[in-house]
This record gives C-alpha cells, structure tokens and sequence, in this order.
C-alpha cells in the first residue's frame, strides 16, 4: 500500500526563503576538507617567522605563497577549551563560506588575537572580510619577485 503526501496547503511551499538553502551555499562541501588544513608544525614556524601579516581588531593573518592551505591558531589566554573550540569552529565556518575572500595559491595562519574578549560571529566575518582585501591590495601593489619562495 502506498501513501500519498497530502497537497501542500497554498500560504506553506517549500520555496519559502527562510527555509531554502541560497544556490551559491549549497555547492559548497558541508565542512573544510582536511586536505586543505595546514597541518605541518615546521610550515606554520615559518609563516609566524617569515610572513607577512595583516592585523584586524580580532584577528591577524599571515600568508605566503604556496598550494592554498590554512591553519587556525587560538592562544590558551583566549579562553577554556569549550570557548577557544567555539572559536575555531565559527572561523573555519566563515572561512570555509567566503574562500574567495582570499587571492588563490597562498599559505594562510588566521591567529585570534587573545586580549580582544569574546566575539561573535558577525565579528570575525567582519574581521576577515576586512583583512583579506587588505592582504589582495598588498599582493597588487608589491611585484611577485619580492616574496620569499614557500618551502614544501
């Protein structure tokens, strides 16, 4: 015996917008693939050492050239675990949503800087919109030539 659906009543349709998934959201992966995570501890000294940054008002970046892999660091000052995890997961959200913010074929570190306090989502999406085209602005401005080459 097979059931059928009843006709959606005319005021409820699944085309509701607060409902629906925007199209440019829905072709993007569900989390940030592991293969795209900077995980090599030397790769990371290095950017902190070598790289430039960008400073925001909750967040700093550093970024050199290289296969377009990203790490997330958080301080022990930040917080307790359950907050700086918190933190974490809504950077890698935000970063995951808005990868086009950043020019392709660059090393990313995106370090919360510890002494801001608590922020909220809006905050560091703000945060890193503003310092991603910072960073597009600095990489038009300065010839290719004056980068140091990244190491594998």
């Amino acid at each position: 015996m097979t059931s059928q659906h009843p006709p959606e009543p005319s005021g409820a349709s699944s085309s509701d917008p607060s409902t629906t998934v925007p199209s440019s959201l829905a072709a993007l992966p569900a989390t940030l693939p592991r293969s795209r995570m900077l995980k090599s501890p030397a790769r990371i000294s290095e950017l902190f050492a070598k790289a430039p940054r960008v400073h925001g008002t909750l967040l700093s970046v550093y970024h050199l050239a290289g296969p377009g892999l990203v790490a997330f660091v958080i301080p022990k000052r930040y917080g307790s675990a359950v907050q700086r995890n918190l933190a974490k997961r809504r950077l890698r959200e935000i970063y995951r949503q808005n990868k086009l913010w950043f020019p392709e074929g660059r090393d990313l570190v995106i370090y919360i800087r510890p002494k801001v306090g608590r922020a909220e989502y809006a905050g560091f999406a703000s945060d890193l919109e503003q310092i991603a085209a910072r960073i597009r602005r600095n990489l038009q401005r300065r010839p290719p030539a004056q980068e140091p080459a990244a190491t594998p």
